[in-house]
């Protein structure tokens, strides 16, 4: 009777023992999946395709227009053809809108064909929080030059 008792004892241990091994192998392959799938939406936030700055020009643009005579409101906009539009959204009689064409890097704009003056303009900018800032690289166009530097924000 003795020897049955041991002979149970090694059975309920052993059972016992793989019963805790079965669940620690569960416990192991629960945390693999859980970092798996941890780490799998970690890298879909990350891989968003962020937009890039050239792609962010394009938009309405405004801001307070400070010439010599008058300060009025006026509207940039850049689109996805290739063309821009300076617009005045308050009436000003001694002032017109003008228009062209431009190209844009991450960092750069180059405005050419423009109503108004002869000459390719180039100006760096930056676009943080809604808000783009334009400055003059080089451009012999007096007139472009004072209405597109400076800061301008999301019409």
């Amino acid at each position: 009777m003795h020897i049955q008792n041991f002979e149970l004892f090694l059975f309920i241990t052993h059972y016992f023992n793989f019963d805790k091994k079965v669940k620690l192998m569960r416990i192991k392959a629960m945390k693999g999946i859980i970092l798996i799938v941890i780490t799998v939406t970690l890298l879909a936030a990350c891989n968003k395709d962020e937009p890039k700055p050239s792609e962010l020009l394009l938009n309405e643009w405004t801001r307070l227009y400070e010439a010599s005579d008058t300060t009025f409101h006026v509207k940039l906009t850049f689109r996805g053809n290739g063309t821009f539009s300076w617009e005045m959204i308050d009436v000003v009689p001694t002032h017109t809108n003008s228009a062209g064409e431009f190209t844009a890097t991450d960092d750069e704009i180059t405005l050419f064909n423009d109503l108004d003056c002869d000459s390719e303009g180039i100006y760096s900018y930056s676009i943080v929080n809604d808000e783009l800032e334009i400055t003059l690289v080089s451009d012999d166009c007096n007139a472009r030059t004072h209405g597109f530097s400076g800061v301008w924000e999301i019409y």
